[in-house]
Protein backbone atom coordinates (compact mmCIF):
# COMPACT_ATOMS: atom_id res chain seq x y z
CA UNK A 1 0.00 0.00 0.00
CA UNK A 2 2.44 2.50 -0.71
CA UNK A 3 3.96 4.62 1.81
CA UNK A 4 0.25 4.62 3.98
CA UNK A 5 1.01 2.85 7.29
CA UNK A 6 -2.11 0.91 8.12
CA UNK A 7 -2.40 -2.41 10.80
CA UNK A 8 -3.96 -5.94 10.22
CA UNK A 9 -5.58 -7.29 13.10
CA UNK A 10 -6.25 -11.46 13.33
CA UNK A 11 -7.60 -12.06 16.17
CA UNK A 12 -10.72 -12.81 16.94
CA UNK A 13 -13.62 -13.63 15.60
CA UNK A 14 -13.48 -10.59 12.80
CA UNK A 15 -10.33 -9.52 11.19
CA UNK A 16 -9.98 -6.63 9.86
CA UNK A 17 -7.10 -3.89 8.65
CA UNK A 18 -7.27 0.09 9.38
CA UNK A 19 -5.09 3.78 9.18
CA UNK A 20 -5.78 6.67 10.21
CA UNK A 21 -7.80 8.34 12.80
CA UNK A 22 -10.52 10.23 12.78
CA UNK A 23 -14.55 9.70 12.50
CA UNK A 24 -14.77 6.28 11.12
CA UNK A 25 -15.12 4.82 8.17
CA UNK A 26 -16.13 0.89 7.92
CA UNK A 27 -15.94 -0.63 4.80
CA UNK A 28 -17.35 -3.42 3.89
CA UNK A 29 -16.56 -5.90 1.07
CA UNK A 30 -18.65 -7.83 -1.54
CA UNK A 31 -18.95 -11.26 -2.40
CA UNK A 32 -15.63 -10.80 -4.88
CA UNK A 33 -13.31 -9.23 -2.01
CA UNK A 34 -12.00 -9.13 1.52
CA UNK A 35 -10.39 -6.30 3.27
CA UNK A 36 -7.56 -5.83 0.82
CA UNK A 37 -10.09 -4.54 -1.55
CA UNK A 38 -10.23 -1.20 0.12
CA UNK A 39 -6.18 -0.04 -0.83
CA UNK A 40 -7.22 2.96 -3.12
CA UNK A 41 -9.92 4.36 -0.68
CA UNK A 42 -7.21 3.87 2.28
CA UNK A 43 -5.05 5.71 0.69
CA UNK A 44 -7.18 8.50 0.05
CA UNK A 45 -9.54 8.51 3.28
CA UNK A 46 -6.79 8.01 6.01
CA UNK A 47 -5.30 11.52 5.64
CA UNK A 48 -9.08 12.28 8.41
CA UNK A 49 -10.75 9.15 8.65
CA UNK A 50 -10.17 6.61 10.81
CA UNK A 51 -10.26 3.96 8.10
CA UNK A 52 -11.41 0.47 8.84
CA UNK A 53 -12.11 -2.73 6.57
CA UNK A 54 -13.47 -5.53 7.78
CA UNK A 55 -12.68 -9.08 6.51
CA UNK A 56 -16.36 -10.75 6.47
CA UNK A 57 -16.92 -14.18 8.52
CA UNK A 58 -14.92 -16.56 5.80
CA UNK A 59 -12.95 -14.40 4.66
CA UNK A 60 -8.74 -13.82 5.45
CA UNK A 61 -8.47 -14.25 8.45
CA UNK A 62 -11.96 -13.91 10.13
CA UNK A 63 -13.49 -17.09 11.50
CA UNK A 64 -16.79 -19.02 9.55
CA UNK A 65 -20.03 -19.22 9.95
CA UNK A 66 -22.64 -20.85 9.51
CA UNK A 67 -23.54 -21.19 5.46
CA UNK A 68 -27.19 -20.61 6.33
CA UNK A 69 -26.81 -17.71 8.60
CA UNK A 70 -29.00 -14.44 7.53
CA UNK A 71 -28.92 -10.56 6.85
CA UNK A 72 -29.95 -10.18 10.95
CA UNK A 73 -26.85 -12.60 11.82
CA UNK A 74 -24.26 -10.77 9.80
CA UNK A 75 -25.76 -6.86 11.32
CA UNK A 76 -25.44 -8.61 14.95
CA UNK A 77 -21.65 -9.60 14.09
CA UNK A 78 -21.21 -5.63 12.53
CA UNK A 79 -23.02 -4.03 15.39
CA UNK A 80 -21.01 -6.17 18.02
CA UNK A 81 -17.67 -6.03 15.92
CA UNK A 82 -18.25 -1.54 15.48
CA UNK A 83 -18.84 -1.63 19.36
CA UNK A 84 -16.76 -4.56 20.75
CA UNK A 85 -13.46 -4.42 18.98
CA UNK A 86 -13.54 -1.21 17.27
CA UNK A 87 -14.78 0.99 20.63
CA UNK A 88 -16.55 3.41 18.40
CA UNK A 89 -20.16 4.19 18.80
CA UNK A 90 -21.26 5.66 15.32
CA UNK A 91 -19.49 4.60 11.85
CA UNK A 92 -20.30 5.54 8.34
CA UNK A 93 -20.50 2.66 6.36
CA UNK A 94 -19.46 2.22 3.01
CA UNK A 95 -20.63 -1.55 1.42
CA UNK A 96 -19.75 -2.96 -2.20
CA UNK A 97 -22.06 -5.52 -3.69
CA UNK A 98 -23.00 -7.72 -0.70
CA UNK A 99 -21.09 -5.48 1.27
CA UNK A 100 -23.78 -2.80 0.37
CA UNK A 101 -26.60 -5.11 0.87
CA UNK A 102 -24.92 -5.21 4.37
CA UNK A 103 -25.17 -1.71 5.30
CA UNK A 104 -28.54 -1.27 3.92
CA UNK A 105 -30.01 -4.20 5.71
CA UNK A 106 -28.09 -2.69 8.89
CA UNK A 107 -29.80 1.05 8.42
CA UNK A 108 -32.97 -0.05 7.90
CA UNK A 109 -32.95 -1.40 11.47
CA UNK A 110 -30.75 -0.32 14.73
CA UNK A 111 -29.38 3.03 13.12
CA UNK A 112 -27.82 4.61 16.72
CA UNK A 113 -24.48 2.65 15.36
CA UNK A 114 -24.77 4.55 11.68
CA UNK A 115 -23.77 7.57 10.43
CA UNK A 116 -24.24 7.55 7.22
CA UNK A 117 -24.38 4.77 4.37
CA UNK A 118 -22.54 4.49 0.87
CA UNK A 119 -23.55 1.80 -1.45
CA UNK A 120 -22.16 0.49 -4.25
CA UNK A 121 -23.20 -1.64 -7.39
CA UNK A 122 -26.03 -3.55 -5.33
CA UNK A 123 -29.49 -4.63 -5.60
CA UNK A 124 -32.67 -3.77 -3.94
CA UNK A 125 -33.24 -8.01 -4.11
CA UNK A 126 -31.89 -10.88 -5.62
CA UNK A 127 -33.36 -11.35 -9.51
CA UNK A 128 -34.93 -7.80 -9.35
CA UNK A 129 -36.32 -7.37 -13.11
CA UNK A 130 -37.10 -10.77 -13.32
CA UNK A 131 -35.25 -13.65 -15.31
CA UNK A 132 -33.10 -15.13 -12.16
CA UNK A 133 -33.55 -18.19 -10.01
CA UNK A 134 -32.18 -17.86 -6.38
CA UNK A 135 -31.83 -21.89 -6.28
CA UNK A 136 -29.79 -22.16 -9.89
CA UNK A 137 -27.55 -19.20 -8.63
CA UNK A 138 -26.33 -20.83 -5.68
CA UNK A 139 -25.96 -24.11 -7.07
CA UNK A 140 -24.14 -22.75 -9.85
CA UNK A 141 -21.38 -21.35 -6.97
CA UNK A 142 -21.47 -24.60 -5.20
CA UNK A 143 -20.82 -26.72 -8.56
CA UNK A 144 -17.85 -23.92 -9.56
CA UNK A 145 -16.29 -24.37 -6.60
CA UNK A 146 -16.55 -27.73 -6.79
CA UNK A 147 -14.94 -28.31 -10.30
CA UNK A 148 -12.32 -25.54 -10.09
CA UNK A 149 -8.84 -26.80 -8.36
CA UNK A 150 -8.68 -23.94 -6.02
CA UNK A 151 -10.19 -21.31 -4.55
CA UNK A 152 -7.80 -19.13 -6.96
CA UNK A 153 -9.07 -21.20 -10.33
CA UNK A 154 -13.04 -20.26 -9.46
CA UNK A 155 -11.81 -16.51 -8.83
CA UNK A 156 -9.79 -16.62 -12.11
CA UNK A 157 -12.91 -17.32 -13.68
CA UNK A 158 -15.46 -15.13 -11.74
CA UNK A 159 -13.62 -11.72 -11.80
CA UNK A 160 -13.53 -10.91 -15.37
CA UNK A 161 -16.83 -11.68 -15.98
CA UNK A 162 -17.55 -8.54 -13.21
CA UNK A 163 -15.08 -5.58 -14.63
CA UNK A 164 -15.74 -3.41 -17.79
CA UNK A 165 -14.04 -4.70 -20.77
CA UNK A 166 -11.58 -1.97 -20.74
CA UNK A 167 -10.46 -2.72 -17.54
CA UNK A 168 -6.60 -2.78 -17.16
CA UNK A 169 -4.40 -5.80 -16.05
CA UNK A 170 -3.63 -4.53 -12.75
CA UNK A 171 -6.36 -3.76 -11.56
CA UNK A 172 -8.01 -7.33 -12.51
CA UNK A 173 -5.02 -8.42 -10.84
CA UNK A 174 -5.97 -6.48 -7.40
CA UNK A 175 -9.42 -7.71 -7.32
CA UNK A 176 -8.49 -11.20 -7.96
CA UNK A 177 -5.67 -10.98 -5.03
CA UNK A 178 -8.76 -9.66 -2.95
CA UNK A 179 -11.13 -12.75 -3.55
CA UNK A 180 -8.70 -15.03 -3.31
CA UNK A 181 -8.11 -14.66 0.10
CA UNK A 182 -11.72 -15.93 0.87
CA UNK A 183 -12.60 -19.55 1.88
CA UNK A 184 -15.05 -21.90 0.04
CA UNK A 185 -17.15 -21.93 3.19
CA UNK A 186 -17.29 -17.69 3.06
CA UNK A 187 -17.99 -17.95 -0.54
CA UNK A 188 -21.41 -19.85 0.19
CA UNK A 189 -22.38 -17.94 2.64
CA UNK A 190 -22.59 -15.06 0.17
CA UNK A 191 -24.27 -17.10 -2.19
CA UNK A 192 -26.63 -17.89 -0.25
CA UNK A 193 -26.95 -14.42 1.47
CA UNK A 194 -27.07 -12.91 -2.08
CA UNK A 195 -29.99 -15.14 -3.18
CA UNK A 196 -32.23 -14.00 -0.16
CA UNK A 197 -31.68 -10.33 -0.09
CA UNK A 198 -34.64 -8.76 -0.54
CA UNK A 199 -34.67 -5.07 1.37
CA UNK A 200 -37.15 -3.34 -1.02
CA UNK A 201 -39.97 -3.01 1.71
CA UNK A 202 -37.58 -1.77 3.71
CA UNK A 203 -35.40 0.73 1.83
CA UNK A 204 -38.16 3.79 3.22
CA UNK A 205 -36.85 3.02 7.14
CA UNK A 206 -33.51 3.86 5.76
CA UNK A 207 -33.63 7.29 7.93
CA UNK A 208 -29.34 8.71 7.79
CA UNK A 209 -27.89 10.51 4.51
CA UNK A 210 -27.02 7.73 2.00
CA UNK A 211 -24.82 8.04 -1.30
CA UNK A 212 -25.95 5.11 -4.11
CA UNK A 213 -23.67 4.71 -6.64
CA UNK A 214 -23.42 2.22 -9.35
CA UNK A 215 -20.68 1.44 -12.47
CA UNK A 216 -21.58 2.80 -16.19
CA UNK A 217 -21.10 -1.23 -16.98
CA UNK A 218 -22.08 -2.91 -14.58
CA UNK A 219 -23.87 -5.71 -15.77
CA UNK A 220 -24.93 -7.58 -12.73
CA UNK A 221 -26.56 -4.91 -10.69
CA UNK A 222 -26.89 -2.31 -13.09
CA UNK A 223 -27.53 1.88 -13.01
CA UNK A 224 -31.35 1.39 -12.86
CA UNK A 225 -31.15 -0.89 -9.61
CA UNK A 226 -28.93 2.22 -7.78
CA UNK A 227 -31.40 4.46 -9.13
CA UNK A 228 -34.37 2.85 -7.57
CA UNK A 229 -32.56 2.17 -4.60
CA UNK A 230 -32.27 6.19 -4.29
CA UNK A 231 -35.73 6.15 -5.39
CA UNK A 232 -36.95 4.24 -2.47
CA UNK A 233 -34.53 6.48 0.62
CA UNK A 234 -35.56 9.34 1.79
CA UNK A 235 -32.14 11.01 2.10
CA UNK A 236 -30.39 9.54 -0.77
CA UNK A 237 -28.14 10.30 -3.91
CA UNK A 238 -27.55 8.95 -6.97
CA UNK A 239 -24.29 9.00 -9.05
CA UNK A 240 -22.93 6.93 -11.57
CA UNK A 241 -19.76 5.82 -11.81
CA UNK A 242 -18.09 6.13 -14.88
CA UNK A 243 -15.94 3.39 -17.23
CA UNK A 244 -16.44 1.24 -14.04
CA UNK A 245 -17.61 -2.13 -13.94
CA UNK A 246 -19.37 -4.42 -10.54
CA UNK A 247 -15.93 -3.89 -8.36
CA UNK A 248 -16.45 0.24 -8.86
CA UNK A 249 -14.33 1.27 -6.31
CA UNK A 250 -11.37 -0.52 -7.57
CA UNK A 251 -11.37 0.27 -11.44
CA UNK A 252 -12.34 3.65 -10.69
CA UNK A 253 -10.73 4.76 -7.08
CA UNK A 254 -10.24 8.09 -8.03
CA UNK A 255 -14.53 9.08 -9.00
CA UNK A 256 -15.60 7.15 -6.30
CA UNK A 257 -13.10 8.66 -3.61
CA UNK A 258 -13.84 11.91 -4.67
CA UNK A 259 -17.71 11.70 -4.45
CA UNK A 260 -17.84 9.40 -0.89
CA UNK A 261 -15.85 12.66 -0.03
CA UNK A 262 -17.63 14.95 -0.95
CA UNK A 263 -20.86 13.48 0.57
CA UNK A 264 -19.00 12.81 3.89
CA UNK A 265 -18.36 16.79 3.91
CA UNK A 266 -21.87 17.66 2.90
CA UNK A 267 -23.28 15.42 6.57
CA UNK A 268 -21.04 18.18 8.33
Amino acid sequence: MDHLNFHDFDKGPIAWREAGSGEAIVFLHGMPGSRTSWDGQFRHFSRRFRCVAWDMPGYGASESIDAQSDFSDLVLSLQDFIASRLIEKQVHLVGLSLGGMIAMHAAAGDVEFIRSITVLDASPCFGFGGGSDAEEFVQSVLSGLEEADSINAFCQQVIPTLMSDNCPPDLLATALASMVRASASGLELSARLIARHDIRADLQKINVPSLIMAGEHDMDTPVDYGQYIAAQIPQAGFITIPGAGHISNVENAPFVNSQIEDFLTGIG
